[in-house]
């Protein structure tokens, strides 16, 4: 954990994929949900960390857009 958290400290990008929400809380700023192999959130750690404890079983996932509502000006991808 603290070599991931010096490594972010550095302004760098790192991919992380965890089932732990906890640990996506604490490391991750931006986290998508993948149900299969599908996107089915892309948002906020506490955003998408939330969303499978309001997830109904047996309901069918769809994406959720998080700038359906309020698009970026940009995004910082390096």
């Amino acid at each position: 954990m603290d070599k991931i958290l010096q490594f972010k400290q550095q302004g760098r990008t790192l991919l992380f994929v965890s089932h732990s929400t906890g640990a996506v809380q604490k490391l991750c700023e931006r986290a998508l949900w993948l149900n299969r192999g599908e996107l089915v959130m892309d948002g906020s750690n506490a955003e998408v960390t939330a969303a499978p404890r309001a997830f109904k079983v047996g309901e069918p996932l769809k994406y959720q857009d998080p700038f359906a509502h309020n698009p970026p000006r940009h995004l910082d991808v390096p």
